[in-house]
């Protein structure tokens, strides 16, 4: 499955920090130990969580350079 997403120039930190993705992945396990993997905490500053177990699924929670917070949900 194909997906896309635009992003534009708009800065307003309390905005980003209220804003959250949500995506469908197929293993929360592998999709954080590639992110660990490929260093891109360091590289990029974004924070990771573990795999947390939620109602719906597994979840990896990762927090962008303008504070949004992604969920990978199993």
């Amino acid at each position: 499955m194909a997906f896309s997403y635009l992003l534009q120039r708009f800065e307003h930190k309390e905005f980003a920090e209220n804003f959250m993705i949500s995506v469908r992945i197929s293993s929360a396990e592998d999709f954080r130990d590639m992110v660990i993997e490929k260093k891109l905490t360091e590289r990029f500053g974004i924070r990771v969580s573990g795999v947390l177990q939620q109602p719906y699924g597994k979840e990896v929670n990762v927090i962008d350079l303008g504070g949004v917070c992604w969920h990978f949900v199993e």
